[in-house]
Order: structure tokens, then C-alpha cells, then sequence
């Protein structure tokens, strides 16, 4: 092993392997630690949990970051016949591997924790199998255009059979003929449509390149601020009048509407982890504060651009107040939208994790801008030295949910 990993690598794939293995060893003692339901009660929570990680697993394949090729690979080395969609193709099954795989474990994992039936475990396999093919040929069939009302309907159709398991009117003949109408649909695409990376441009892939560079360097940097995603054109009825820097911040709210999806998805999962037996306090404070990070892209935008700080003329305490309102009314949307399928999740502890959510948001983003002064304490992380002070001003906000967590769950 020191031969083929040389470095300490070799020890955290060990100690990552073991970690993952452990759980199947020792069942009741995961029971006990999680605190889960068992037999029949677990059924509704845990099928429900299957259904929407595989709709946020598939919603994310279906974003297709695995089309892009770079300005030089397109001019010099791209003229073989299918050179591009056998590389593409690589690509696209690799990562619907890499899901298919993730999704596989945990659902393992969840119904021997949950001490599931046959019945049900063999349903919920045949919905994963199904979705994930159904997933996989329209991903690399259909193009991009069409795809888009896809990424809403497959989705919807796993929330919606997860919905029904949390009202405890899911049973294994109704996973059974959804999972039938999955290979229905994947035969019918299997035979009406061609590959859609014969049909790619330059341009799109070029943008996916171009974004893929700057995710891949905001990674290696630690720039969360480059890491939160740009917004979308919004109605030009939207007017900036009075007062200026709401209308402006609910403008880039709006840019982000695409987030809604997973942020309900996200929600959905929280509310069948309570069902199942875990504890309300710790989903729904790590839930909403993945949820709403992608939404507070705008107020990383008035944090980089000093310039825009200055033509708006609001200090930056002003700001943070105006965004910490917003952030506020968003959480406690999303809490509530979780709330209405787990509504015994309801505990006073919940009325202080919407303001901790908020405010731990909001101290990943509010912050100075990166400093690389190495003349501190560092860290060696594998590329090379990196100062302790910048790593406690990037992880900030997480680490105050953390702690927060911690005191109140």
C-alpha cells in the first residue's frame, strides 16, 4: 500500500473505508446512537428519505457538469469521429456511477437500521434501480431544452411518492408500479430519441469549461465567496424604488429561484429523518443552512464589490441587518415547509435554530476579503501551507451552527 499511495493518503482511504463499514457490524448499537424506529414504524420515514436523496442525486446529474471541454482540447485535438461524445459519455457514467453508488450505501445502510421489511427493501431497490436508468438515458438522450421540464418532473414524482410514504399510504404494489412506469418511460426515450452530445456547441461547452475552472480554483483557495453561485435574469416589472436596498436584495433572491427545488428537497429529507427518530434540532439546523446558503450569492457580491457598497451609500451594518431580516423570513419559510410533513418535529428548541441558521449564513459570507498572509501559524493541508487565520474566517459560520447545534440539541 505505501508503494502504490505514498503519502498519508493511503491512511485516510483506510480510516475512511473503516468508517463507512463499521455501522453494518454493529447494528443496534447505530439504533441506540440515532435514537431511530424499527420494523414497520420505520418503513414510511425511510422510504421516504430514499426518495428524496435520489431526487436530489438525480436533479444534480441532470445539471450536466460533466459536458464541458476546454478552448484548446476543441481546437486541437478534437477531430476524431465520437471522440467528444466517448469522452463526454465517460464522464456522464462516472458520475451517475459515483450517485448510483452513494445512494446505494445509504439506503443499505438505512433499512437494516431501520429493520425493514423484504417486501418494502426490494420496492425501494427496484424505485432506485428504475429511477437511476431512467435518469441515465434521459440525461444522455434528451438535449439540454428539453431536459429542463425533466429536471422539475422527476423530481416532483419522487417528492410526491415520498409524501405519500410520510402519510403512511405507501405500500410495496404502489413503489412496484412506479418503478414500472420508470421503465416504461426508459424504454420509450430509449427508442424516440438520438444522443444529445452529437448536438453540443462549442459555446456550451466552453461555458461549462469556464465555469468549471472557477469552481476548481475557489475550491483549492477556499473562496467560499467564489463558490456561491451567480443569479439569473429576473421581470424587468421589478423596479428598484424605495426603499433601494430590499427591493434590491429581493431582486437577488429572485435571481436564485432555481435553489427553490433543492431547498425543498432539502426540507422533505429533514422532515423524514424526524419521522424516523432523528433528532429535529440537528436536521433542520445543518437542512436550512444549506438551503439557504446558495441564496446569499447577492450579499457576497456587495461584500467583493466595494465599488457597489459605494454607489448603493449603506454602511455595511446596514446591510447585514437588511439580509439578516431576509435570511430570517426565509428559514422560517423553509422550517415551516418542513414542518407540515413532520409537524411532531415542533419543539421550542426550533424557535432558536431559525435565528442560528440565519446568522451562521450569514457569517460565511459577511466577511473580509481572503488573506493568504502566511506570516501567522498554518496548516499543512497537501497544497501546501495554508494560514490557521484564514481557515477560521472561511469556516466561521459553520462553525458557530456547529457549536450552536451542539448547546441546543
Amino acid at each position: 500500500m505505501t508503494r502504490l499511495l505514498p503519502d498519508d493518503r493511503a491512511l485516510g482511504w483506510v480510516f475512511l473505508a473503516a468508517v463507512l463499514v463499521y455501522p453494518f457490524f454493529d447494528l443496534a448499537d447505530v439504533r441506540r446512537t440515532l435514537g431511530v424506529t424499527t420494523g414497520a414504524a420505520a418503513e414510511p420515514a425511510v422510504l421516504a428519505l430514499l426518495c428524496l436523496a435520489a431526487a436530489l442525486a438525480w436533479r444534480s446529474l441532470s445539471q450536466r457538469g460533466f459536458q464541458w471541454a476546454s478552448p484548446a482540447q476543441l481546437t486541437w485535438s478534437d477531430f476524431g469521429p465520437g471522440g467528444r461524445v466517448r469522452t463526454l459519455g465517460r464522464r456522464m457514467w462516472a458520475a451517475w456511477a459515483a450517485r448510483l453508488g452513494g445512494l446505494g450505501y445509504l439506503w443499505g445502510l438505512a433499512a437494516l437500521v431501520g429493520g425493514l421489511s423484504v417486501p418494502a427493501t426490494l420496492a425501494g431497490t427496484a424505485l432506485l434501480l428504475s429511477s437511476a436508468l431512467l435518469t441515465a438515458v434521459l440525461v444522455w438522450r434528451l438535449p439540454t431544452e428539453l431536459t429542463s421540464a425533466v429536471e422539475l418532473a422527476l423530481p416532483a414524482v419522487l417528492a410526491a411518492v415520498a409524501i405519500v410514504a410520510l402519510c403512511g399510504l405507501l405500500t410495496p404494489i404502489l413503489l412496484a408500479t412506479v418503478s414500472g412506469a420508470f421503465l416504461a418511460l426508459t424504454g420509450a426515450v430509449l427508442l424516440g430519441a438520438r444522443r444529445a452530445a452529437d448536438r453540443l456547441g462549442r459555446a456550451v461547452l466552453v461555458r461549462r469549461w469556464a465555469g468549471r475552472v472557477v469552481r476548481g480554483t475557489a475550491t483549492r483557495f477556499l473562496d467560499v465567496l467564489l463558490l456561491l453561485p451567480v443569479g439569473e435574469p429576473v421581470s424587468a416589472r421589478l423596479t428598484l424604488r424605495r426603499p433601494v436596498l430590499l427591493r434590491l436584495e429581493l431582486v437577488r433572491l429572485l435571481a436564485r429561484r432555481r435553489f427553490v427545488l433543492p431547498a425543498l428537497l432539502l426540507a422533505g429529507l429533514a422532515a423524514a429523518g424526524t419521522a424516523w427518530g432523528l433528532s429535529p434540532v440537528w436536521l433542520f439546523g445543518l437542512g436550512g443552512y444549506f438551503a439557504a446558503l446558495p441564496f446569499t450569492g447577492g450579499l457576497g457580491g456587495l461584500y467583493r464589490g466595494a465599488g457597489l457598497r459605494r454607489w448603493l451609500g449603506f454602511d455595511r451594518r446596514v446591510i447585514w441587518w437588511t439580509w439578516a431580516g431576509l435570511l430570517t423570513a426565509l428559514v422560517t419559510l423553509w422550517t415551516a415547509a418542513a414542518l407540515l410533513l413532520a409537524p411532531a418535529a415542533l419543539t421550542p428548541a426550533l424557535a432558536l435554530v431559525v435565528p442560528l441558521v440565519a446568522v451562521s449564513a450569514l457569517r460565511t459570507v459577511a466577511r473580509d476579503a481572503a488573506s493568504y498572509e502566511t506570516s501567522t501559524a498554518t496548516i499543512e493541508l497537501g497544497g501546501g501551507p495554508i494560514p490557521v487565520a484564514y481557515l477560521a474566517n472561511t469556516f466561521r459560520g459553520l462553525v458557530l451552527l456547529l457549536f450552536g447545534l451542539v448547546l441546543l440539541g
